[in-house]
């Protein structure tokens, strides 16, 4: 039977990687770029490839100080909106107003990492 499983991976020309976040070796579906299974963790109810996301973006907020200021500020505005403190029309104008002002000046970050534009990021959302 297992080499007929084999066989039939060979005839098909099926895609056998090794899955980046548990080791072990998956196919792919579909004509797409993957390097995690879709295989559900032992321990916990999340499967590697949501792992593998929830790592990636944490990687990136905490390389970029400018993604970390404003994920600060949007989730402290965030939870002003849910509460009724603000409303969610300021909120949502709020949001888009900062989220230009962040691609801005991380592309600025990017190219020359100065922390003075971090300090003036911080001093226009209003964070500590």
């Amino acid at each position: 039977f297992a080499f007929y499983e084999f066989y039939l991976l060979l005839s098909t020309n099926a895609n056998v990687k090794r899955c980046s976040n548990c080791g072990r070796l998956f196919i792919c579906n579909g004509n797409y770029n993957t390097s995690c299974c879709d295989r559900v963790q032992e321990g916990t109810q999340k499967t590697c490839r949501e792992i593998m996301t929830q790592k990636k973006y944490k990687e990136k907020i905490s390389s970029n100080p400018i993604l970390k200021e404003y994920e600060k500020a949007y989730k402290r505005n965030y939870a002003r909106a849910t509460h009724k403190k603000i409303s969610k029309e300021s909120f949502r104008a709020w949001a888009e107003e900062a989220a230009n002002k962040r691609d801005v000046l991380s592309a600025k970050y990017l190219a020359d990492p100065d922390e003075n534009l971090v300090k003036e990021f911080k001093q226009y959302l209003g964070n500590r």
